[in-house]
């Protein structure tokens, strides 16, 4: 009784919230073991693998229970974005949408409220899919490019600034473009849902296993599995892992593990994968805080320190390599160290993982030091210009105490 009068008073206010009669959907509300919404942004040049992933998303859900529902809004060029319910059997049109921008924060909450009042569940859980730029904000990375008379094509940046990709390269991803349209983190983060509601939140993205964006999200979802260097286009097996998101208690240490078997096992043999458990993520900028105030960061050679990509200046740094760099209390670095296992709870990476960057002769980088987190290190240098200031207002920063 209890369990029909919920699914009374639901379907009541989802007929009220999107004034629409009942006979508008095909099946009722109903109640599931968890709702995994997948925000597929790909109206963009990765639109080829969007359909690839459905269709593996659709081999996953076929041994997954019929209790649990896989829920998609796919916004892939050439087509209406659709939001989507992917069953083992069935990839089937919930909605249909008019051509709106997918890197709009407001379209991403329409959508999130949509599934939620759609697909009522016990737990939830997110995977954002499409490119992404870590915690760089969208307004300098357009402004980083139009300064270096970069044009953009995709997403594929060509010039000669720190962000330009070889056009021969393999694709990779990197969260939030649509065209030339992008979201910034801080957006996202305001439109997650706080106290950590979402069971897992998953980035099929580039460069967002970075200390600054998990510290901004840090209330939006239990766990993240990010990548901290880039991620190569083929991305996650979905047909092998979504049996683990669905688990009644995650197995998400096996997620990983099935990422890393998937890539090592294909041609494509360059991945890196963090499983980062988020109420750790305060505790970590207080013990960064204490050590980097006994540190002098203008010692260290960012040359030296563990870069993730082939950026002519690296953005992207192993985190503990670069504190570990500094000269400052042992102890109190140590005690950094300590909490950084703590917080990033399993870690892997191929020997080397592979950037589409061209600032380099090389694709390859090679992984001699991986914390699971990555970070940018202050300083001048060509192409950091606009990321200096925009580096000292990140939400991390400001924690930290990092004034330069």
């Amino acid at each position: 009784m209890k369990r029909t009068y919920r699914y009374i008073v639901c379907l009541m206010f989802v007929l009220l919230a999107a004034g629409c009669k009942k006979s508008d959907f095909e099946t009722p509300v109903v109640y599931g073991k968890r709702t995994i919404f997948v925000y597929m942004a790909a109206d963009n040049n990765l639109s080829s693998y969007a359909q690839r992933d459905l269709d593996k998303m659709k081999m996953g859900m076929a041994q997954v229970d019929s209790a649990s529902h896989l829920v998609v809004y796919a916004d892939i060029r050439g087509h209406d974005p659709q939001l989507l319910q992917i069953t083992g059997d069935t990839i089937r049109v919930v909605e249909q949408y008019q051509e709106e921008n997918s890197a709009s924060v407001e379209v991403f909450s329409q959508k999130l409220d949509r599934v939620q009042q759609l697909f009522p569940s016990d737990s939830y859980g997110m995977v954002l899919w499409s490119h992404a730029s870590g915690w760089v904000p969208a307004n300098v990375l357009l402004k980083s490019v139009s300064r270096s008379s970069d044009r953009m094509s995709g997403s594929d940046f060509v010039g000669d600034g720190i962000w330009s990709r070889d056009p021969e390269a393999l694709l990779t991803k990197w969260f939030g473009q649509d065209g030339s349209y992008f979201m910034d983190i801080s957006n996202l983060a305001s439109a997650l849902p706080k106290n950590r509601k979402l069971e897992f939140l998953v980035f099929d993205a580039c460069f967002m296993s970075n200390v600054e964006t998990l510290y901004e999200l840090r209330y939006a979802t239990k766990y993240v599995l990010a990548s901290a260097s880039e991620l190569l286009a083929e991305g996650i097996p979905y047909n092998k892992v979504l049996p683990e998101l669905f688990a009644e208690t995650p197995r998400l240490e096996q997620f990983c593990r099935l990422f890393m078997d998937f890539h090592e096992q294909s041609n494509l043999d360059y991945a890196m994968i963090s499983l980062v458990q988020m109420d750790q993520m305060d505790a970590l900028a207080e013990a960064a805080k204490a050590f980097y105030a006994t540190a002098d960061p203008s010692v260290v050679d960012p040359d030296a320190v563990q870069y993730l990509e082939n950026m002519s200046s690296h953005v992207f740094f192993d985190l503990e390599d670069y504190y570990r760099q500094m000269q400052g209390d042992s102890t109190l670095l140590e005690a950094f160290v300590e909490q950084l296992e703590r917080t990033v709870r399993y870690k892997d990476a191929t020997p080397y993982v592979y950037s589409a960057y061209s600032g380099s002769t090389s694709h390859l980088i090679k992984v001699d030091a991986n914390s699971g987190l990555s970070t940018y290190i202050p300083r001048d240098a060509v192409g950091l210009e606009l990321l200096q200031p925009a580096y000292l207002e990140t939400s991390w920063a400001k924690a930290v105490g990092i004034l330069y």
